[in-house]
Order: structure tokens, then sequence, then C-alpha cells
């Protein structure tokens, strides 16, 4: 009798998914009176359909594409304090003090002369402790975070924590349960996956999308797809330690879960995080990625942000 046992037939479903790509999905979005209604249908590893159906209320796009936190782009950012930094600088001259700002490569550069120099340092002070605020004021109300060297990111770890709540309905509408941790994961990959890919390159685009507006536009790059997956795992493993790794211009996923063999592990910290990339369309599982991250990894250095 000829036959293939189940290791045999999962490393051969394995063998498949690293060489094949992944079809964007079938979707749909409905509106009628009291509710929207998305539709998001594709394959999973084995090949077999599934379909996730939300149902919303009517405000669900607006709300989630209009985000307040997502008013400001990063590319944005600089100019924003300048404007603001050099606005307060006019304000505190006068004929006995002078303040000028510049933007260079390295910041803001602020140059200031005056008559008296505790007058002068006390302005200086006012003009530090103001910009100290805008970048605190900015940390609250929006997904962006300043370093204290003035490196800009995104905040990943605010954007996971306020998609929960929005996000767990959908784990708990999703079409197939799998008692198997990885079985759940992989299901969450080939769906992210085969969302269509986007760059956000538009200059409407803030850089990256919350979990709920890449559902609603059913687009995303390889932040946003990054971020959505951490948050699926979230709602469905609170405690589950995730890690988000940016390498070059890609970003990966690591999972604190049991690895198996062959499986690329990230050490970090003194614990092991299985790589994954649901950025697509490379059906890629959990513990896999592709040559071209993997060759980021070794030559570029890596920011890790983690999700709490």
């Amino acid at each position: 009798m000829n036959y293939i046992s189940k290791a045999a037939g999962a490393a051969l479903i394995l063998l498949l998914a690293q060489h094949t790509n992944a079809q964007d999905n079938q979707f749909s979005h409905q509106r009628t009176p009291g509710h929207e209604t998305f539709r998001y249908q594709w394959q999973d590893y084995a090949q077999q359909p599934l379909l996730l159906e939300l149902q919303v209320t009517p405000e669900f796009s607006t709300i989630v594409t209009k985000d307040p936190k997502m008013s400001i782009r990063a590319d944005q950012l600089g100019l924003l304090i300048f404007n603001e930094i050099t606005a307060l600088a006019t304000r505190l001259s006068d004929a006995n003090y002078a303040f000028t700002v510049t933007q260079e490569a390295a910041g803001i550069n602020v140059q200031a002369q005056g008559q008296d120099s505790g007058e002068l340092q006390r302005r200086l002070n006012a003009l530090e402790q103001a910009q100290q605020h805008l970048v605190s004021r900015i940390k609250a109300n929006t997904y962006l975070w300043i370093s204290d060297d003035a490196e800009v990111s995104f905040n990943y770890q605010q954007m996971v924590h306020d998609a929960l709540p929005l996000i767990k309905p959908v784990v708990q509408s999703w079409p197939r349960r799998y008692p198997a941790p990885r079985d759940q994961v992989n299901s969450y990959l080939s769906f992210l996956q085969a969302i269509p890919y986007d760059s956000l390159q538009q200059s409407t685009d803030f850089g990256v999308l919350t979990p709920a507006a890449m559902l609603a536009e059913n687009r995303g790059d390889c932040e946003t797809k990054q971020v959505a997956l951490a948050t699926f795992l979230k709602s469905t493993y609170p405690s589950m330690g995730i890690i988000l790794i940016g390498t070059g211009d890609h970003m990966l996923l690591g999972a604190e879960m049991a690895p198996q063999a062959g499986d690329i592990v990230y050490p970090y910290k003194g614990r092991r995080f299985v790589l994954m990339d649901a950025t697509g369309p490379a059906r890629t599982p959990a513990g896999l990625v592709n040559d071209a991250s993997r060759a980021h990894m070794s030559t570029d250095p890596s920011s890790i942000f983690e999700i709490i």
C-alpha cells in the first residue's frame, strides 16, 4: 500500500508552503442599514478554504481610518517640532536677545546671543523645556516614538495595546480553532500573507496601518502585518512573549513558543523567539523566513521592539 505518514505529509505541506506564494484573498465590503460586513476568503497552508466574516457598526471604517493618533506622519515630525520651537524662539527674542533656529541632519540647532548671560540661559531653558513638553505630547497623542537621541520610530507597543479591544472579537470569530498553538499561529499567518501588499508610501499614508485599519482597507506593508500578527497573538495568547525585529528596510516577528526542528530562532535577553514573517506573498509558516530577511539579520543591526 502506498501512503504518506503524518510526519511526511506535514513535511510535504511545509515544503510546498516554502516555495509557493499566497494568492490575494477574496475580499468584499458591504454596507447595509445598521452594520457593515467585511468578508475575507483565503486558503491555509493545507490549501483548505477559510472564510472570515466580520459584522461591525457603520462607523467602524471611519473610526479606524481616521485615528487621531495617526494624524502626524513620521516624516512630518521634524518640521512640526522645528516650527513650534521657531515660534517660541521668536516670542523670546527682542532688542536685547536674539535666537536663531536651524534644522540640521542631527536635529534642531539653536544659536542665541544676548546682553545678560543669566537671562539668556533662562530663555534657553524655556526653549528646552518647551521642546521636552512637545515631545511628551507627541508620544502621548500619536503612535510616534522619539528616543533620547532623537531617533523617530513607531510606538508598536501602544498600537498593539490600543488594537486589542477591536481585534479580540476578530480572533473569537476565527473560522477554525486549532488545539495546537503553532497551527493557530500558522492560520493567522496564512490570513495575513494573503492580504494584498501595499508599501504605504502615498502622501496620505501614515507609514503603517493599525490592525483594524488594515482589516478595513485590506492592505498593508511588512510593519502593518507584523503589528497585526502581534495583536492577533496577544489576543489569543496574552502571556506569549513577542518581539518585532527591524532588519534593514524589513520587519519580522519573533514569538516565544516551543521551537521545532528546522525553526529559525532568534535569541534575545536569554530567551528564544521563533521567527516568522506575515508580510506575504511568500507562504512561510512559523519558524521560516525568506533568504533575503535572513541575510539582513546577519549584516544589518537589528532594532528590537518588545510587545509586553
